[in-house]
């Protein structure tokens, strides 16, 4: 059983919509009232809907004219078939396509349909950005210091409240500690985090509405919309230990990568290459591109 967690109904149905000369039918999913209608025509006829998707799913309705009959589904309804309908379609795909679809993918060139199978990271740059804003790491990057901090103060105001004969000394070596403190908090620790913040903030500017998966040779940018499970879950699958599988299309491939930053000076007219030059980059100073890696436009992702 396949478990999906990823479809591109747009491609997938643009895909198939090429296979012999087009499809003959066709299912859209569409909003029906959560009540279902019924009506009742007096004259005897009869009628029969026939409709479906050719090799994937095929349902018929005969209605009787002479009876009350719920003609009608349910807005539940409706969606169930719809995804039953898109499911099957990628069995489909990757049986017609079967000569097409490349499964070595150091092998495939941009525009080539490719399925693997491979261990994988998942990276969300958005989520990654909030939880590691300034007004949250210093919290949970400085929680050992913070209680030490608390502690120190606790001392301080005995020290002061009992009035022992060292006081003075005490109190300047519990000052020192606590400045010591204070500044490896406000420091230290939180500016790594400050560095992930502004890191994850760019590349998610640069890769808007998207989550980042890295295989072996290949970079997966599927679109957040096209997701079947929300952000929390996501999270819950980005350390599993199993293979992801995706079909998908190769949209380009990293011929070369430029951690260092070093490119070849710009002529006017490509400054539309910047923003592919920054995310070479801040991606390959992670090693999260590599060179060589194909990067893909997925169709569908799923777990087997």
């Amino acid at each position: 059983m396949k478990d999906y967690i990823y479809l591109d109904q747009e491609i997938l149905n643009s895909t198939l919509a090429q296979i012999d000369n087009g499809l003959n039918t066709k299912i859209s999913s569409t909003q029906t009232s959560a009540e279902s209608s019924v009506e009742e025509d007096s004259q005897a006829s009869n009628s029969k809907f026939v409709g479906g998707f050719p090799g994937v799913l095929q349902a018929s309705l005969s209605l009787s004219s002479t009876e009350k009959k719920n003609n009608g589904f349910t807005a539940g309804q409706s969606e169930m078939i719809d995804t039953i309908l898109h499911d099957s379609a990628v069995d489909l795909m990757l049986e017609k396509f079967s000569d097409k679809i490349k499964r070595q993918i150091d092998k495939s060139v941009t525009g080539d349909y490719v399925f693997l199978s491979e261990n994988y990271r998942i990276y969300d740059f958005d989520l990654i950005s909030k939880i590691t804003d300034t007004d949250y790491a210093p919290t949970y990057a400085n929680l050992d210091k913070t209680r030490k901090l608390k502690i120190v103060d606790l001392e301080i105001a005995r020290v002061r409240a009992n009035n022992p004969k060292n006081k003075a000394t005490t109190l300047a070596k519990l000052h020192a500690e606590k400045l010591q403190l204070e500044n490896d908090i406000a420091g230290g620790e939180s500016d790594k985090f400050y560095n992930i913040h502004y890191f994850a903030k760019m590349v998610d500017v640069l890769l808007p509405n998207t989550i980042y998966f890295k295989a072996a040779d290949s970079a997966i940018l599927a679109e957040k919309d096209n997701f079947r499970i929300n952000t929390a879950q996501i999270q819950t699958v980005s350390n599993l230990d199993r293979k992801i599988h995706v079909v998908g299309i190769v949209t380009s491939i990293q011929e070369k990568t430029h951690a260092n930053g070093e490119f070849e000076m710009l002529k006017n007219q490509e400054l539309n290459k910047i923003p592919i030059m920054m995310t070479d980059v801040l991606l390959s100073n992670f090693d999260l591109l590599q060179e060589g890696d194909r990067l893909i436009k997925p169709i569908a992702i799923f777990f087997e």
